[in-house]
């Protein structure tokens, strides 16, 4: 648990975590939201369309960051940490359709994805800070250095 503890690692799991809670916890709300609210069919897929086009250029600078970062994990731990943001998109996936279900049965829909958005933000805001505060660029972390760690 160690690669936890390095901050490159931390910011791709938390932006790991807020991509896949957009996706996987609003999806299955809009649709409703917008039927109710009284839209046309072509319009919500329109919408839908929409957030998966912004997901795949997420996806991409999630996934630059990821290799930038890799840098930061000794080559013997990278399986491990593939490992542990695989766990995060399994977790964030289960959790967030739940999660945002729960706020949205007392509370509406509306209110949901605004408490879910606020929680992304929130998210985004700490892995910004974790990011900024590395002290400096590592290189690879040999085995050697990494038990140190």
């Amino acid at each position: 648990m160690r690669l936890v503890r390095q901050r490159g690692v931390q910011v791709v799991l938390l932006l790991t975590l807020v991509r896949l809670w957009n996706s996987s916890g609003w999806r299955p709300f809009i649709p409703i939201y917008l039927r109710e609210a009284g839209f046309d069919n072509t319009l919500i897929s329109s919408v839908l369309a929409a957030n998966s086009v912004v997901s795949t250029f997420t996806a991409l600078w999630a996934s630059w960051l990821a290799r930038r970062s890799s840098n930061e994990v000794a080559a013997d731990q990278r399986g491990v940490a593939l490992g542990m943001r695989m766990s995060m998109n399994q977790a964030a996936s289960a959790v967030a359709p739940v999660s945002v279900g729960a706020i949205a049965e007392p509370f509406g829909i509306p209110v949901a994805l605004l408490a879910s958005g606020v929680f992304s933000m929130g998210v985004l805001g700490i892995s910004m800070v974790l990011y900024g505060s590395r002290a400096t660029r590592r290189a690879p972390l040999d085995t050697a250095e990494a038990e140190r760690w």
